[in-house]
């Protein structure tokens, strides 16, 4: 089914697509109502499983309308985010074909990974309300409470060589920080390597993780948490000055779900060019986005530190830091602390 709760099991590859289609037709009449004879006829079954499948959709949340002698017609969606609904109003190649929503799961990068390993199709996306051990970086716990955010995983089989996946990090970053500039009218900025910012606070985090064999990726799994409508009571104490949520900034709520299908689309775009004539142009709107480049940074690593000026990204994703005695160092890994 598209909309799920617990946990992972056999009913995920269930797929109802008379559901989806009635929801994509009566989406797309805008609130004209449209008859079950006429939904009957279009789809090649009998007005009972019109009926029927209408009432399913009443079920999961959404608010069709009835009228008699003139049928059916959208009137609302749920407040949480449907992964049947995403699929309904999406208009994209590869991302979001496929869309499995939950109530709560402990992280969707791992049910990711469990579809992507059973052979689930690449763009295959997977969405929570919360999850109750969310991730970041290093390990890092991401806090993802139910109703206010975006948390979500993408299944990608790029063709690359493992050592060029950090490139599908920079494109997931990118993706959110247009849709924030462009279409919300945000000034938001990325970090190095995977932080998307607001008025210097973090407003979504991007992880990429894979699975490889001799020097060929097999899946990986794009992952972003995008905060959107927290308030500040919301976030845990160890980040609550460090972090920010689309309502904060602008003092607004925000439809969580078409926040998500604009990322969704824009990530979609971005992919697709991507595949087809490699990392360039993720490597310029990264640049064109930075909040690092050209500052004064100290990178912290496992084995020490750089510290000095960004100057550039490396064509592999590494951050090239000019040290003290003017030479250039790649940085591949490390979380940045800009000093001034």
């Amino acid at each position: 089914m598209a909309y799920a709760t617990g946990t992972l099991d056999n009913t995920l590859h269930e797929r109802i697509p008379m559901e989806k289609e009635i929801l994509k037709l009566l989406r797309h009449a805008e609130g004209a109502y449209v008859s079950g004879q006429a939904m009957s006829h279009t789809f090649g079954v009998s007005r009972s499983a019109v009926w029927k499948s209408v009432a399913s959709l009443r079920k999961m949340g959404f608010r069709i309308g009835s009228c008699a002698n003139r049928g059916y017609r959208f009137e609302a969606a749920p407040e949480r985010i449907v992964g049947l609904d995403i699929e309904a109003d999406l208009d994209t190649r590869i991302i979001g074909q496929s869309v499995v929503s939950f109530d709560s799961v402990p992280s969707t990068i791992d049910v990711a990974g469990s579809l992507a390993s059973e052979g689930c199709a690449e763009g295959t996306v997977i969405v929570a309300e919360s999850q109750t051990g969310g991730r970041g970086r290093l390990g890092r716990k991401w806090s993802s409470p139910s109703g206010c955010g975006v948390w979500a995983s993408i299944v990608l089989r790029p063709a690359m060589p493992p050592r060029d996946v950090p490139k599908l990090t920079l494109l997931t970053a990118v993706a959110v920080a247009k849709v924030l500039s462009e279409q919300y009218t945000f000034d938001a900025r990325i970090k190095w390597p995977n932080d998307v910012t607001v008025n210097g606070r973090k407003i979504c985090g991007a992880l990429t993780e894979l699975v490889a064999e001799q020097d060929a990726v097999r899946h990986v799994i794009a992952s972003f948490g995008l905060n959107v409508n927290q308030t500040p009571s919301m976030f845990p104490a160890e980040v609550a000055a460090i972090a920010t949520s689309m309502r904060i900034e602008k003092g607004e709520q925000f439809d969580r779900p078409e926040v998500f299908r604009r990322v969704l689309r824009e990530f979609d775009t971005q992919y697709v060019h991507f595949k087809q004539h490699g990392s360039g142009n993720v490597l310029k709107q990264w640049r064109d986005l930075s909040c690092t480049l050209g500052r004064h940074v100290r990178v912290q690593m496992r084995e020490g530190y750089v510290e000095g000026i960004a100057r550039d990204l490396d064509d592999d994703g590494s951050l090239i830091v000019e040290e003290k005695d003017g030479s250039l160092r790649p940085v591949s890994h490390g979380d940045v602390t800009i000093v001034r």
